[in-house]
């Protein structure tokens, strides 16, 4: 008995030795990616006069929550992401929506390329066209997990075209001859998420 005692004691202080080692390393990584971030929105603040900045800052709660859905970021480019919507949220206080931190956090890397692609061909940093979900355009299963990842609505809808117009796609624009007054295109709409992340990929 007095044997497995011991190797009772042994195992509780070897766990409780591993615990500390992963505990210190995850702090010592969320401060590492936290600091990157922080020093990256002040980067994107330093060309804006500080007198311009509202006296409001951003509320506790959504900063608590920043700091949790940002601090597990490794991905250099993400945390460029994280870091405008800091500077953006010090600039105009609830700017940023809480659940668009949450879907940010929670979407995978490739699934966050397969975004910035997508973003190349929405209008207005809104709608989706739907034949852009084409195999030669854009494969509809990276656009179905996006939809999952709650950066576009499932539901498709209509925009309706009136007169001769240029659709403002990303990188390409889609000249629009009409032979009758109205064109009505079948779209698929982002999330308040996808259009606050579409707005950040197509400003750059």
């Amino acid at each position: 008995r007095s044997n497995q005692n011991a190797i009772i004691v042994l195992k509780d202080a070897m766990t409780q030795d591993m615990i500390k080692v992963a505990r210190n390393t995850r702090d010592k990584n969320e401060i590492h990616n936290i600091a990157d971030i922080y020093g990256s929105a002040i980067v994107e603040l330093q060309s804006i006069d500080p007198s311009k900045l509202p006296a409001q800052k951003p509320s506790n709660e959504w900063t608590a929550h920043f700091y949790d859905c940002a601090k597990d970021c490794s991905d250099e480019e993400v945390k460029i992401m994280w870091s405008k919507i800091l500077a953006g949220e010090i600039q105009s206080p609830g700017k940023y929506y809480k659940r668009t931190l949450t879907n940010l956090k929670q979407i995978e890397k490739h699934e966050a390329e397969w975004f910035v692609t997508l973003c190349k061909y929405t209008i207005a940093n809104s709608y989706v066209p739907s034949f852009v979900t084409s195999k030669d355009m854009f494969p509809f299963n990276q656009f179905q997990s996006l939809v999952d990842c709650g950066f576009i609505n499932a539901n498709e809808g209509i925009w309706e075209v009136y007169g001769n117009c240029v659709l403002p796609l990303k990188g390409k624009q889609l000249k629009v001859e009409l032979k009758e007054k109205t064109f009505k295109i079948n779209i698929y709409t982002l999330t308040d998420t996808g259009t606050q992340i579409c707005d950040l990929v197509n400003a750059d």
